[in-house]
């Protein structure tokens, strides 16, 4: 005899998990809120209507994302951070092109073009070339690369998700996935070019698993804090919660402590990382004395991977730091923004935050009651 369905569940702790990274906003939150969202509400392709996009308060998530940000910057930033949370919802393809035209194309030949081509095949983003294009012009060519290199994985990533008709049957391979298919890598992005950062290209290796890190641990949060809307709907196979209890056949309790390990573990690498590449840069050493000039003319200081580059200038240094910060506000931010919006949690957001219990939804719209 099967085990009856819990009527409730008991969320990962991840408000304790960050308590170290401070929670800033954006000065300018409410009126870049009522402009981005009013335009947002105008576009004949969005299908939704200004209450709902409110009820979202995208607003409020971009203005704990990008908190620094003046007016125009945070503009862009909440412009482009609603295309993505809005593409995210399996039920509109936000995309020109469809899923199989997408996934007939080698996404390797759409990466490192250097140009935002892409961004044309969207139909909410295709709106802001223009001003993306002011924004991102005088970025150097390694952030250029990178990021028609994530528009390329995102769109191609979505359509993979799109086109699937089946739970996937192994967490790694939906992770991987999910992480480009977040759009997350093409916020990250994004916070450079409304920070004015510049990042060494030597250093791209480093911020390109940092994001990974980060985008992996939301993506994971995000499928935790879901799980409840997602388990009304049967066709709703993209939660990590409910890959794992499929696929390691283990109750709900259990996969989402599972998904926390996971979480946990996502957040000890991108720490590990970021501080090694916030830290210091150490004063060069001497090289040994000798008496012979050849020891002094070929020796070299070793590096350590991941250690600070000694020929970093201090300016680059700064943004390392900043990129890293700016990681940090993303972390902060979607967890405190996922119990203000609706979206997982209806109204109930408060009293999860405080208690941590979430009671089952039935496909009335009522909470089970213990």
């Amino acid at each position: 005899m099967s085990n009856p369905a819990p009527n409730s569940y008991h969320l990962p702790d991840l408000l304790t998990l960050t308590r170290e990274i401070p929670l800033r906003t954006n000065i300018h939150c409410r009126p870049i809120t009522e402009a981005s969202t009013a335009w947002l509400a105008a576009l004949p392709t969005i299908n939704l209507a200004l209450d709902d996009l409110e009820k979202m308060k995208l607003g409020l998530l971009a203005t704990l994302c990008y908190p620094t940000c003046d007016y125009s910057q945070l503009r862009i930033g909440m412009d482009v951070l609603s295309a993505v949370f809005l593409s995210s919802d399996q039920r509109n393809w936000r995309w020109n092109t469809t899923p199989g035209q997408v996934l007939a194309i080698d996404v390797k030949q759409v990466q490192n073009t250097g140009d935002l081509s892409l961004l044309e095949d969207h139909n909410i983003l295709q709106h802001l070339i223009p001003s993306l294009h002011q924004h991102t012009s005088k970025m150097p060519t390694n952030w250029k690369n990178r990021f028609s290199r994530h528009l390329a994985r995102w769109r191609y990533s979505q359509a993979t998700l799109f086109s699937s008709t089946e739970m996937f049957q192994d967490e790694d391979e939906y992770i991987r996935l999910k992480i480009h298919a977040s759009g997350f890598m093409v916020l990250f992005d994004m916070a450079e070019v409304v920070e004015g950062l510049h990042i060494p290209e030597a250093k791209e290796p480093d911020i390109e698993k940092m994001f990974e890190h980060v985008s992996t641990f939301l993506v994971l949060a995000v499928d935790t804090f879901a799980y409840n809307r997602s388990q009304l709907q049967d066709n709703d196979i993209h939660n990590v919660v409910r890959i794992v209890m499929q696929t390691q056949n283990v109750p709900l309790q259990h996969a989402i402590s599972l998904t926390e390990a996971r979480i946990r573990s996502s957040f000890e690498a991108f720490n590990l990382l970021e501080g090694q590449l916030s830290a210091p840069t150490p004063p060069s050493s001497p090289p040994p004395k000798a008496t012979h000039s050849f020891v002094s003319r070929f020796w070299r200081p070793q590096r350590t991977p991941g250690s600070p580059q000694q020929d970093l200038i201090p300016s680059q240094t700064r943004d390392l730091r900043c990129c890293g910060q700016g990681l940090k506000d993303f972390i902060i931010g979607v967890i405190n923004w996922a119990y203000e919006t609706e979206l997982y949690f209806g109204e109930k957001g408060e009293d999860v935050r405080a208690f941590g219990w979430v009671f089952m939804m039935t496909n009335e719209g009522q909470v089970q009651n213990e």
